[in-house]
């Protein structure tokens, strides 16, 4: 299912990460214009709704230390959600639940358990330690302490942690107040962006099946019984990003958001990349073999074994032709079970396609 509605809250913590890590969308733009894409120009005109957002939000935002006290990335570089701040360990998931009631959202997050907020945080910040717990009840406090003290982050960091544990509720309270008038603006300006919600909404219409995105971009677990809503993305007009919040429940249910521009900035990207390894595209078309694993991928899903039985040929020569198609851009895989299958990247062939008629006939 699409929706095509933003997420108020998503956004404004992607609006305070991309200015407190300085990655905003007006560097990016005037980046893209330095590097002199031939597809700059046309993506310039379609990022254009979200740089008036941001600039209205500049204008009418104090930018202070306690906004880059929470938003200012751990690890000192540029970031997206998935990686921890203050700001996304408090707000782990800002799922569209409570039809993005704020008040509710901010009261949920406050009545969390101390036990909840550390496991919370504990999983964030080091999933796989997380596994020997089944009950948040059995993080216990000291166990929260020790954890941090493992953790590789600067002393200030781990401060910064511990703080959070001892004035949860006052930190959720400060956090909330920051985002408030970036999050009215959002709401009280959505002519701005309604041309990028149009834009996202032909490009992704309701029949839009979430499943191979997720496999095929993101490479998540996606469990064939999830049941994902999606929804359009724009402070992270360029990237795909996937929550879980209800990820101990059943059936699972995924948030999808999908960045306005992210088809489009994808696209330029593989006509770019296609322009600069045809050569090598052709070579591996040229090995009779892989040309013919590939024609029957366009009509077929197989696995290895299936394409070994198929083709006459080893597993280990056919994990290696696998490589070189996927490596190219030309097939694309997804897990089943145990076993992974591969199909045909259509898309990337129409590319190939187009790029060899420029090349050849100059069309």
């Amino acid at each position: 299912m699409v929706i095509y509605k933003v997420n108020p809250l998503l956004e404004a913590m992607s609006y305070f990460l991309r200015r407190a890590n300085k990655c905003t969308v007006k560097e990016y733009s005037e980046q893209l214009i330095a590097n002199n894409s031939h597809e700059a120009e046309k993506l310039y005109e379609k990022m254009i709704p979200v740089l008036e957002l941001e600039t209205q939000m500049n204008k009418k935002i104090e930018f202070t230390d306690r906004h880059i006290y929470y938003f200012f990335g751990f690890e000192r570089k540029l970031i997206h959600l998935s990686e921890p701040t203050l700001a996304s360990l408090i707000l782990p998931m800002p799922s569209p639940k409570n039809d993005f009631n704020l008040k509710e959202i901010e009261d949920s997050v406050k009545n969390m358990t101390p036990q909840e907020m550390r496991y919370d945080i504990m999983l964030f910040l080091a999933p796989e330690e997380m596994k020997k717990y089944n009950n948040p009840e059995l993080v216990t406090a000291d166990e929260y302490l020790k954890f941090i003290g493992r953790l590789s982050f600067s002393a200030e960091i781990k401060w910064s942690l511990a703080d959070l544990h001892a004035n949860f509720e006052s930190r959720v309270e400060e956090l909330f107040s920051l985002m408030r008038p970036a999050i009215d603006i959002i709401i009280e300006n959505e002519n701005i962006y309604a041309s990028a919600i149009k834009n996202f909404e032909m490009i992704t219409p309701q029949s839009f099946d979430g499943n191979s995105l997720v496999q095929s971009d993101i490479n998540a677990k996606y469990p064939s019984k999830s049941e994902t809503t999606v929804y359009p993305y724009i402070f992270g007009y360029n990237c795909a990003v996937l929550y879980n919040p209800s990820a101990y429940k059943e059936p699972l249910k995924n948030d999808l958001y999908i960045g306005v521009l992210y088809n489009v900035i994808r696209l330029i990207k593989d006509s770019e990349r296609f322009a600069t390894i045809m050569p090598q595209t052709m070579k591996i078309l040229a090995d009779k073999s892989k040309y013919e694993i590939l024609s029957y991928l366009g009509k077929h899903s197989a696995y290895g074994q299936e394409l070994s039985n198929k083709f006459n040929l080893s597993t280990p020569t056919i994990s290696q032709h696998m490589a070189k198609l996927y490596n190219a851009g030309l097939i694309t895989s997804m897990v089943n079970g145990n076993k992974v299958y591969y199909i045909m990247n259509k898309k990337n062939i129409k590319l190939f396609i187009k790029q060899l008629k420029t090349d050849l006939l100059g069309k």
